[in-house]
């Protein structure tokens, strides 16, 4: 029988299956198909000639189709299979090894969520900004600090204060594109990640998050701001958050006074 995968994320378990598959059924190249919609949405990766590839930029002209179903929602396509091969086998071990995936990447996604916020959390933003450094783009990170939040908490206790933290990253949610990364780095800090952006993109972005005011109630609070750009600042996620941190500590002190 077949190997099974380590217990891994979506991708790599279907890196991990796909050429098992061609070895077993002899095919000559194996596509699969999976609609996930909690985690990557529709994904497909086909598999040939001992590399990967992107199903939807081939035409499919071979004979010897075999289509299987599978229980995780997508299916198992072979094209060209020479070996025979137990197709209701095949369909449990493929759909085992997928499900273990989905649930294993749900477990991890859950890990970097912010349970307050629900915005990914420190893990989450590292992640993301190691994804960017390798993209090679300029893009640019936001520091962002409430002022005065430390007050807000021993005047009005701390469930007030989550309140604002929650009201804050809806704010500040607002003020960035869908395709931008908003993440709670901490305490009442947040950081954003504007990717394919430039500084002066950048500089709008963060004087429209300065000129808000987050309100609930009768208690409201201003928000102080850093910039850092990829590659002028730093190449490293740690050197970016620093040059950003320390921005936004400018920007406090300059126009607010510690908070």
């Amino acid at each position: 029988m077949l190997p099974f995968p380590p217990l891994a994320g979506l991708q790599e378990t279907i890196r991990f299956l796909l050429p098992h598959v061609a070895e077993v059924t002899g095919a000559e190249e194996v596509v699969i198909c999976l609609d996930v919609p909690d985690l990557t949405g529709r994904c497909a990766v086909g598999y040939g000639a001992g590399k990967f590839f992107d199903p939807h930029a081939v035409q499919y002209t071979r004979a010897g189709l075999v289509f299987i179903p599978l229980r995780a929602g997508g299916w198992l396509t072979l094209y060209g299979a020479k070996k025979p091969f137990d197709r209701q086998v095949l369909e449990q071990y493929c759909s085992q090894a997928l499900e273990n995936a989905v649930k294993y990447e749900s477990v991890q996604q859950q890990a970097m969520v912010d349970v307050l916020t629900g915005l990914p959390n420190r893990a989450a933003l590292y992640r993301k900004l190691q994804e960017e450094v390798k993209r090679l783009y300029r893009f640019c990170v936001l520091f962002a600090d409430l002022d005065g939040f430390k007050q807000i908490n021993d005047t009005y206790g701390h469930l007030m204060g989550d309140d604002v933290l929650k009201k804050a990253a809806e704010e500040i949610r607002s003020a960035l594109r869908a395709s931008d990364f908003l993440a709670r780095y901490g305490g009442d800090e947040f950081v954003a990640v504007l990717s394919e952006t430039t500084s002066e993109r950048g500089e709008l972005v963060a004087s429209r998050i300065r000129s808000m005011a987050v309100k609930v109630g009768d208690v409201w609070v201003s928000v102080s701001v850093g910039l850092a750009v990829y590659p002028e600042d730093g190449l490293t996620p740690k050197d970016l958050i620093g040059r950003a941190d320390s921005r936004m500590y400018m920007d406090k002190g300059k126009n607010r006074g510690d908070s």
